[in-house]
């Protein structure tokens, strides 16, 4: 874990810069790095090498504050809960080794196999806590600097990062697809791309109107519409005030700002429902001289269909953008937010 950053205020003239560079700025660095091995692989020894090479001042933007947690303890920690006594042996000695083994697999025998994972998971979140000052965090997430003052900005930049994910995670694939020669399934994400874009632009330009307002409850409801929005039946019968709007409406209000658009997003869909332009034009050649019917998965590797998919690949400055101000909002949440309803 980091040493924590000084907070800043991200100057006037700074609005410009990418918001991979402005994230750089001000990242805390941390990470968690798992190490797991058989008995006798030396995972404590590469454990202290890796504390010792985090630790060095000669770092790029400093040293590292390092913790090495250990199942050994979580183990110990569930023996002493539960009733069992934990190996009184030296820790290097083998037969230590196979009692904390049998431990582990008596704290398995309950059914949940993941069971030591998940308390170390709990360990790194204690541990963090305790390095933010928070002496005893419940089971509320622990959250710090503007999020540990407003709730709602902290539901707000959950979202934008999902979705931001969702554009990556599409992006990246339809790009995989293509360079695999599966035209078929590049469409479908470069559609899934442009769906994700326009919700993406409608959810930053309503909640611009909110925060203009100071709505905090317009802006709870369509930051909580957005993050669950739903159609499944079940679960609408439940929260019917979740129901997702059809991403139609998203690309039509998008078609106000970029004319043309809508036109495009219907070209995508001709290819990935399955009728004739997204099975029979997508793989079959008929040879009218012979009667001949040729099937090819490349069919339409070519630059005309490439041309439609680097259409939408275009509009992923507007997403970057789009989170550059949504940083900005967020941060404007957090303040009036915090000042009309202080923690």
């Amino acid at each position: 874990m980091a040493i924590q950053p000084t907070p800043r205020r991200i100057p006037q003239q700074e609005h410009g810069k990418p918001a991979k560079a402005v994230l750089l700025d001000t990242a805390t660095n941390e990470v968690v790095f798992a190490v797991v091995g058989y008995v006798g692989s030396g995972t404590s020894e590469i454990a202290t090498a890796l504390q010792g090479l985090l630790k060095q001042e000669r770092l790029e933007g400093g040293k590292f504050d390092v913790e090495i947690l250990k199942a050994r303890k979580v183990i110990s920690d569930w023996a002493a809960r539960n009733g069992h006594q934990s190996p009184a042996t030296p820790a290097s000695n083998l037969d230590t080794t196979s009692a904390f083994q049998d431990l582990g697999d008596k704290m398995r025998s309950a059914g949940d196999h993941a069971i030591v994972a998940r308390e170390l998971i709990q360990q790194i979140r204690l541990t963090r806590a305790t390095k933010l000052g928070i002496t005893n965090p419940g089971k509320e997430i622990v959250v710090k600097d503007q999020f540990a003052q407003s709730k709602l900005a902290w539901k707000a930049a959950v979202l934008q990062q999902v979705l931001l994910y969702r554009c990556v995670g599409v992006a990246s694939g339809c790009a995989q697809m293509w360079n695999f020669g599966n035209v078929l399934c590049s469409v479908l994400a470069a559609r899934a791309l442009l769906e994700t874009i326009a919700l993406a632009l409608d959810f930053e330009k309503n909640l611009q109107n909110h925060v203009s307002t100071k709505d905090f409850e317009k802006m709870d409801e369509l930051i909580t519409l957005h993050t669950f929005s739903t159609r499944s039946e079940n679960m609408l019968a439940e929260k019917p005030e979740l129901k997702a709007e059809n991403v139609l409406n998203h690309i039509d209000r998008l078609e106000k700002t970029m004319p043309g658009i809508r036109g495009h997003y219907d070209f995508l869909s001709e290819w990935c429902h399955p009728n004739s332009a997204g099975h029979y034009f997508t793989f079959a050649s008929l040879d009218r001289s012979t009667g001949t019917v040729s099937l090819s998965d490349r069919k339409l590797y070519g630059k005309d269909l490439l041309n439609a998919i680097l259409g939408v690949y275009l509009m992923l400055g507007l997403i970057e953008s789009a989170m550059e101000r949504l940083d900005s909002l967020i941060g404007t949440i957090a303040q009036v937010h915090s000042a009309a309803h202080p923690v």
